[in-house]
């Protein structure tokens, strides 16, 4: 590609400006990501742990923890991650890929006002919805959920 070709003719390039060009949104995502407090737990696939800060905590939503939330009502789904201090939910389009990652239910819970969207972007992989009914979740992007008040049900 012409990314490759640039990285090879400038092996000096930019790092940032790099990525920026292989990934577009995504960096922007990683950016707003890495730009929370130190702490802050987020619910993600997103697994390209070299680029996100380490002082974010990340949660997969394959991790043993998550997993007991897989088929529980909804209530109990919440108090589950409340319990692990999910704050943030981050969805990217690679995660449609692997069907496990729809079992914790996300896009009911953001349905449900558990979550609220706080920010968008354009992302450089595509959704495979293939027997996915979302209706919250917007295909083809990169969106962060913020954890709100409302108290499990």
């Amino acid at each position: 590609s012409q990314v490759g070709l640039t990285a090879i003719r400038n092996l000096f390039i930019d790092r940032d400006l790099f990525y920026r060009m292989e990934f577009d949104g995504d960096m922007t995502m990683i950016q707003q990501i890495n730009a929370l407090a130190p702490g802050t737990v987020v619910l993600t696939h997103e697994n390209r742990h070299l680029l996100l800060d380490p002082k974010i905590k990340i949660v997969h939503l394959d991790d043993w923890d998550v997993q007991k939330a897989y088929g529980k009502l909804l209530s109990e789904r919440v108090r589950i991650l409340d319990s692990l201090g999910i704050k943030y939910y981050l969805y990217i389009p690679n995660e449609d890929k692997h069907r496990a990652n729809s079992w914790l239910g996300m896009d009911e819970l953001i349905e449900a006002g558990y979550f609220r969207e706080v920010f968008r972007t354009d992302s450089s992989g595509k959704s495979w919805r293939d027997g996915l009914n979302y209706r919250e979740i917007p295909p083809d992007k990169n969106v962060l959920y913020r954890r709100t008040s409302k108290p499990p049900a």
